[in-house]
């Protein structure tokens, strides 16, 4: 099960580390209900909020690469970009 421990911060924000733990348990529960219908597991997901944009992005089992930006960021270039970064890291973490 997911449990939104932080591996890395950057910056150095609490507030990151909070986000990443109220996240887990909807992507633990998005994930499963992708495997349960027979979808595949999660591999990003998106929250758009009134001043952010969340970007979560699967880099192994458990592990996600999470991307906050304000609300008016380019969002689709921050998709594709965490989507290109999560690739390169996968080996670090299987």
């Amino acid at each position: 099960m997911t449990d939104g421990i932080p591996v890395v911060v950057q910056p150095d924000e609490s507030a990151l580390e909070a986000l990443g733990t109220e996240f887990a348990a909807i992507v633990g529960g998005v994930d499963r209900a992708g495997r349960e219908f027979h979808h595949g597991g999660l591999q990003q997901l998106s929250v758009f909020t009134r001043n952010a944009v969340v970007i979560l992005t699967s880099l192994a089992a458990g592990y996600f690469l999470v991307l906050v930006l304000e609300r008016d960021g380019l969002a689709g270039k921050g998709r594709f970009l965490s989507r290109l970064t999560g690739e390169r890291l996968h080996a670090e973490f299987i």
